[in-house]
């Protein structure tokens, strides 16, 4: 009796050890996580190339951002330590620069995240993420200066 418990016991953890080897490798053959467009990201997407040379042209800029440099640069440094990443062993972060050049266009033309995914070459939920907490960091960073809350009396 206690022999076939035993090897009832060794049976299941087999199984259970062959269940986990099997998701390993199921893991293993995935599809990379990050599309070979998007891996270009750094070296053509729209921040690095187009913009880094609207800057040169400041009507332009502003068509494009609703922001003049000056102003985009002013918000970048008022949002820049909520919204900046750590660069990891895999891959170089999104810099504080383009985040906001993304939410600003995004909030300037109300374009979808498939369009700005493929403007700047980050991916589309990539693009969600980073609008929703750039917009957020636009809030803390300025309610303070320009979100004054006044009491009963200030409002009538």
């Amino acid at each position: 009796m206690a022999a076939s418990i035993n090897l009832h016991r060794i049976v299941y953890l087999f199984i259970l050890l062959m269940r986990r080897r099997r998701r390993r490798m199921r893991a293993a053959c995935r599809t990379i996580w990050s599309r070979t467009w998007i891996q270009r990201h750094q070296r053509r997407g729209i921040f690095v190339n187009l913009l880094r040379e609207l800057e040169e042209d400041p009507e332009i800029f502003r068509q494009y951002h609703r922001f003049d440099i000056n102003s985009f640069r002013k918000i970048l440094r008022m949002v820049e330590p909520y919204i900046k990443k750590k660069d990891t062993v895999m891959r170089v972060s999104i810099s504080p620069g383009e985040r906001l050049s993304v939410t600003l266009r995004f909030l300037a033309t109300g374009e979808s995240f498939r369009s700005l995914s493929f403007q700047y070459r980050i991916g589309e939920r990539t693009v969600s993420n980073i609008i929703s907490e750039t917009c957020q960091a636009l809030y803390e960073a300025m309610k303070q200066q320009y979100l004054k809350v006044g009491g009963h009396n200030h409002c009538i």
